[in-house]
């Protein structure tokens, strides 16, 4: 198959292009394939996806908060992301409260507030929450499907 990647009908993503305009990782994007994504090979065997598939799964896909608290894709992590946690979980060890470290390290309350629920939970304590989570969303999506499938069945 050749790629026509001029054409907005024809309009062929990377998966790393998917992932950005889902706002999941890539390996997000691995998971959905064959399900929610039905991806095509080229003529060198690279894996691509359709626009239009990938933009309407975007918009069902269900929006995330940002940091900032507003309402959208999830942000990529950046190893940014990963040296401003460990300065923020060093200032909550040296006792700094929400003001002090807003004002150090120039972030949102909100980021310093989803950082100190992850710093306060344990590591064993809140793998378990989400993958409890994770289950429960699990199932939800599961009954969902069976009821979908039943309805399309009955018709």
């Amino acid at each position: 198959m050749t790629a026509n990647h001029d054409t907005p009908a024809n309009k062929l993503l990377t998966r790393r292009q998917a992932a950005e305009r889902l706002g999941v990782s890539v390996t997000s994007v691995r998971r959905m394939e064959g399900q929610q994504l039905h991806p095509q090979q080229d003529d060198r065997g690279h894996w691509l996806f359709a626009a239009a598939e990938v933009a309407k799964l975007a918009s069902a896909l269900k929006p995330r908060r940002k940091r900032d608290g507003s309402r959208g894709a999830r942000p990529q992590t950046t190893a940014q992301d990963g040296v401003l946690a460990a300065q923020v979980f060093k200032a909550f060890h040296l006792g700094y409260d929400l003001r002090d470290i807003v004002m150090e390290y120039k972030v949102p309350p909100a980021v310093v507030r989803e950082l100190f629920t992850e710093w306060s939970l344990s590591l064993k304590g809140g793998e378990q929450k989400r993958r409890a989570e994770q289950v429960r969303a699990d199932e939800q999506r599961s009954e969902r499907d069976w009821a979908k499938f039943m309805k399309a069945r009955d018709r």
